[in-house]
């Protein structure tokens, strides 16, 4: 399970919402929340997000 909770914080960081974010790596918007939410999702989404707020795909599964 990764800590996508922190796709939130990373957005706010970058000015960027959810919805910005979804439509920059071609998922749907409900598709990132329910990730957040559950907490998991496939590995290329998660480098896609990784890449897209510039940073490494490992800071989601640090501390788990």
């Amino acid at each position: 399970m990764a800590n996508l909770i922190l796709i939130r914080d990373l957005c706010e960081r970058k000015k960027m919402t959810i919805r910005e974010l979804a439509q920059k790596i071609g998922r749907n918007e409900s598709s990132i929340q329910s990730a957040i939410r559950r907490g998991t999702t496939n590995s290329t989404t998660i480098e896609l997000i990784a890449k897209e707020l510039g940073v490494s795909a490992g800071i989601f599964f640090d501390g788990f």
